[in-house]
């Protein structure tokens, strides 16, 4: 049994231990992503709402443009999620009381 083992490993080599061990590995961390695109996209929906409003009541609209709307949504996502792992890391350090 132990030989038949062997050979199989030896068949595989470390191209199909990769391929096994890669199904084992930790799922990547998407807080930075989703953080990213959930600020852009409520910063969006936000604008376009207002520009909408103020199209329909004759007020003033929202300053700016749609994608100037998302990028600001989406550097906010950024820095949220920086500030979250940061504290993530001070509490696993123990800085953190």
């Amino acid at each position: 049994m132990l030989a038949a083992f062997t050979d199989e490993l030896l068949r595989l080599r470390p191209s199909g231990l990769q391929k096994t061990a890669g199904i084992l590995r930790r799922p990547p961390d998407r807080l930075v992503e989703r953080l990213a695109a959930t600020g852009a996209l409520s910063s969006g929906a936000l604008h376009a709402g207002q520009a909408t409003k103020a199209s329909l009541t004759g007020d003033y609209g929202p300053e700016g443009t749609f994608m100037g709307a998302l990028g600001k949504g989406a550097v906010g996502g950024l820095l949220a999620a920086l500030g979250l792992k940061a504290l993530g890391r001070m509490a696993g350090r123990g800085r953190l009381h």
